[in-house]
């Protein structure tokens, strides 16, 4: 009988199933790319929601060379807490920008979308939530200490790429097909990189 290496990425597979199931399911839902685009914005939140998560759940860490407002964080629990609430706050303005830019320019803002179409984007979202939830549950927590001042940098790796397919999608007339194989690189590479440095 067949047996998975201990060291096989099914976290890596369900990710870019996921990613083919929601194109399938808007290409095929005959559903256009502001639809595609706004499963896009969505999932972005996802990972800035579950990048606080893992701040909060990592009990060997350090705040080595971070500072909020000036002042140099202690590695300890208080400082874990003004990091995230400093994460949040700053993601969340930085989103707000974003959902404000693509309901400017894509053919849909989000209030234009109809009925069915809210129901494919709560679908794709609903789907990478899940995709992100079986990802912290199977990877293994990281053994060795981290700076979770560097942790809230990474999740703007993996969604400024994002952001640029949104924008591409609103301003050209490209397949989407060319905007699902890139996203699913970009979140590929993402999650490959993450356990490469042991954060997943």
């Amino acid at each position: 009988m067949l047996s998975l290496p201990k060291d096989h990425d099914t976290s890596l597979e369900v990710l870019l199933i996921s990613n083919l199931v929601t194109y399938l399911m808007v290409e095929f839902g005959q559903q256009d790319v502001s639809v595609l685009m706004w499963i896009y914005y969505f999932q972005t939140l996802v990972i800035g929601l579950f990048s606080a998560f893992r701040i909060l759940s990592i009990s060997n860490f350090t705040t080595e060379g971070t500072s909020v407002m000036g002042r140099e964080l202690e590695d300890n629990f208080v400082s874990k807490l003004q990091l995230v609430f400093f994460f949040a706050l700053h993601f969340g303005l930085f989103s707000i920008g974003v959902y404000q830019g693509l309901n400017s320019i894509l053919p849909r803002g989000f209030e234009q979308l109809s009925r069915d179409s809210l129901i494919f984007v709560a679908a794709g979202v609903w789907l990478f939530f899940l995709n992100h939830l079986y990802s912290y549950l199977v990877n293994p927590k990281p053994s060795h200490k981290v700076n979770i001042g560097t942790m809230t940098l990474e999740p703007y790796l993996r969604i400024i790429p994002i952001h640029i397919i949104t924008s591409l999608g609103a301003i050209s007339s490209l397949p989407m097909l060319i905007f699902f194989l890139l996203k699913a690189l970009f979140d590929a590479t993402a999650h490959a990189t993450k356990r490469y440095h042991g954060l997943s």
